[in-house]
């Protein structure tokens, strides 16, 4: 049985489409998989930066309440004390944050969250309006010229009209 010519075109033709709209949807559903754990990834580095945020900032308060402890000379003191001491402070504020007790980091999420948000939807509303805002240099530059015309005619006495 043979086939007409133009009905192999049309078959191939075909096949070919569907074949770029297949490839058109894998890649649309790929950048949306990507798009999701990159946000995913992006709230994981947010929590982890609002979480170090906390942990410092307790062990900086830590800090100041240890600074008026005087130890027990027989069984502390010194300077290798005050060195641990520290970062043994540190390592309480890195603690208590993992905790989530005081709720610092909560905050500082929330804040760094909205803060985000906002910068996101500024961006995309100066998008929008470079996008759908009307091309005005058209009906302002032929105004500016005849204003130029006008000004240059006046001040070189001619007699132009624009």
């Amino acid at each position: 049985m043979a086939m007409d010519p133009t009905s192999l075109l049309t078959q191939a033709t075909t096949q070919q489409a569907q074949g770029a709209y297949a490839d058109g949807l894998a890649a649309r559903a790929l950048k949306a998989q990507q798009a999701t754990a990159g946000g995913q990834q992006d709230l994981k580095k947010t929590k982890n930066a609002a979480q170090q945020f906390e942990g410092f900032f307790v062990g900086q308060m830590m800090e100041y309440m240890m600074a008026d402890l005087h130890p027990d000379p027989t069984f502390g003191g010194g300077q290798a004390e005050e060195t641990w001491r520290s970062m043994l402070n540190q390592e309480y504020g890195k603690e208590v944050a993992k905790s989530g007790k005081l709720g610092i980091a909560d905050k500082v999420m929330k804040s760094m969250l909205q803060a985000q948000e906002g910068r996101n939807a500024a961006a995309k509303k100066l998008s929008a309006d470079q996008t759908t805002a009307p091309d005005q240099t058209s009906a302002v530059l032929p105004q500016a010229a005849a204003t130029a015309v006008g000004s240059l005619a006046k001040a070189t006495k001619l007699n132009v009209t624009a």
